[in-house]
């Protein structure tokens, strides 16, 4: 399938790609929780929204401690 010029013209103005990556031998409990979703772009998400759920409850940004 071709890539198109407007395609990376919308992607550079509204997509934010983010990788992470995860240590198997510090971090193994994060491995193994991520790893059992199946959609993990929908699962950080929901993290994420719920973290500035919190944040909105508390009434500020608390990034800071992050």
């Amino acid at each position: 399938m071709p890539y198109y010029p407007s395609s990376k013209k919308y992607e550079d103005e509204n997509i934010l790609g983010v990788r992470v990556k995860f240590n198997r031998r510090t971090e193994p409990e994060l491995v193994e929780r991520v790893e059992r979703e199946p959609k993990k772009a929908t699962y950080l998400k929901r993290l994420v929204r719920e973290d500035i759920r919190r944040e909105q409850e508390q009434g500020g940004d608390q990034s800071a401690d992050h």
